[in-house]
């Protein structure tokens, strides 16, 4: 499920920042600097894949950090050529990228820790909301 060229330490720090619930995208305004680090070396292997060995995407990730929230694909485009021009590899960074992101988050993770005055009785409940259908896809209590 990992793509291939994360080590087994990029794996574990990973796994806490994904969810089986959703689209299968990224959203762009939420992942935090390291999930965007790991989509740049996705897209950068995936344009060598395609023998486009002119791929280093420099400081992107920082500045979509930057510049957040966007809209759509030409708000992103917009806000970065007008903070300063990107070069040939980061437009193929950014044109890969574009397929694996998204704007906004399809599915929400809710959740509650409750507990009984001083006691050591507590519950903890939790659920996946869906935006779309506007209802609660999972949930779980314990």
């Amino acid at each position: 499920i990992f793509p291939k060229f994360l080590l087994e330490g990029d794996r574990e720090k990973l796994k806490n920042l994904i969810t089986v619930w959703g689209s299968g995208k990224v959203n762009i305004n939420t992942a935090d600097r390291y999930v965007l680090e790991i989509l740049m070396e996705y897209c950068r292997k995936q344009l060598q894949n395609q023998n486009i060995s002119e791929n280093n995407p420099g400081d992107l990730a920082e500045r979509i950090i930057q510049l957040r929230p966007f809209d759509s694909v030409g708000d992103l485009q917009t806000k970065l050529t007008n903070q300063r021009s990107l070069d040939s590899s980061q437009i193929n960074i950014l044109n890969e990228l574009y397929k694996v992101i998204d704007f906004k988050s399809a599915c929400f993770y809710i959740g509650s820790n409750g507990k009984i005055g001083n006691s050591n009785l507590s519950s903890r409940i939790y659920c996946i909301f869906g935006r779309d259908k506007k209802n609660i896809t999972y949930w779980h209590e314990s």
